[in-house]
């Protein structure tokens, strides 16, 4: 090593050089080179852009998840004038906009919503991801956002049709059937009449034609065991499979759903005579 001020050979490290005198401590270390600044430049103006790339996307995600979390509290006008777009309204208006959430229930029943996919094309941005229900169900959504007035609004919302099929509805058809059966069981008729059936159900069956139905047919009031099978949901309809099993008599029926007032309704019942005969006989 050589004293960098006289050119001395140094025998070994020290402080100051024997020849001159130079203090080799305040002697500065070797510059960076000028192309390894730019490199470093370079590389935190990109990590710079891609952060603020990715709190810019964050930031969009808040519009579907606010108005997944206030249709999940089933407020469905707040959810259509708070976050959708001008041009969403003017083609969808609020009882189309209530049509649309009743046919795809999985929007009120989901327990969380992700959204990994997420690009901006022009003026739209557009989020991909699933609804989940539990760990064995859940759909894919997609959201396209437009800037309306500084602020991010839903263009458009889309699920796959089939997704109307949705387990947490047919769940809530199920309990409900379930608690009708215990009314007849517990006889509680008449609460059954009013509770459960739809209204065009009581325009064409009034409440003494339907305790004389369900006198003849016992099985109804007694305990039995039930099971039910091959629910199916379309738009406001659904239809069921039903089976009582007392002893070592059973009862088959179908029963028949509408949606009204906010909930499912019976509107007919179809018991099938498990006799070779087929005979049927309707609610």
């Amino acid at each position: 090593m050589n004293c960098p001020k006289c050119g001395f050979a140094l025998e070994a490290p020290t402080n100051q050089c024997p020849n001159c005198q130079a203090s080799l401590s305040s002697i500065s270390k070797r510059p960076m080179p000028y192309w390894f600044k730019f490199a470093l430049f370079l590389t935190l103006l990109a990590l710079i852009a891609v952060s603020g790339g990715l709190f810019f996307t964050e930031s969009l995600i808040d519009v579907p998840q606010k108005q997944l979390e206030t249709l999940r509290e089933n407020k469905i006008e707040a959810a259509y004038q708070n976050f959708t777009s001008s041009q969403f309204q003017a083609a969808t208006s609020l009882d189309q906009f209530r049509q649309f959430i009743h046919t795809y229930p999985i929007l009120t029943t989901h327990q969380t919503a992700l959204f990994p996919q997420r690009s901006i094309i022009d003026h739209m941005t557009i989020l991909k991801g699933k609804l989940i229900i539990d760990e064995e169900h859940h759909t894919p959504i997609e959201y396209r956002l437009i800037k309306e007035e500084g602020r991010w609004k839903i263009l458009s919302l889309t699920l796959p049709k089939g997704q109307m099929q949705n387990i947490g509805e047919k769940k809530k058809i199920i309990t409900m059937t379930k608690a009708f059966f215990h009314d007849l069981q517990s006889d509680q008729i008449e609460k059954a009449y009013h509770t459960y059936f739809s209204d065009q159900f009581h325009q064409v069956t009034s409440l003494k034609e339907f305790k004389t139905l369900i006198e003849q047919t016992p099985l109804l009031k007694h305990k039995s065991t039930t099971s039910f099978h091959h629910p199916l949901i379309q738009k406001n309809e659904a239809t069921i499979s039903a089976t009582l099993k007392a002893g070592v008599a059973t009862l088959y029926l179908k029963i028949y759903y509408t949606f009204s007032h906010e909930s499912w309704k019976i509107a007919k019942l179809r018991i099938l005579s498990p006799e070779k005969s087929d005979r049927e006989k309707e609610l």
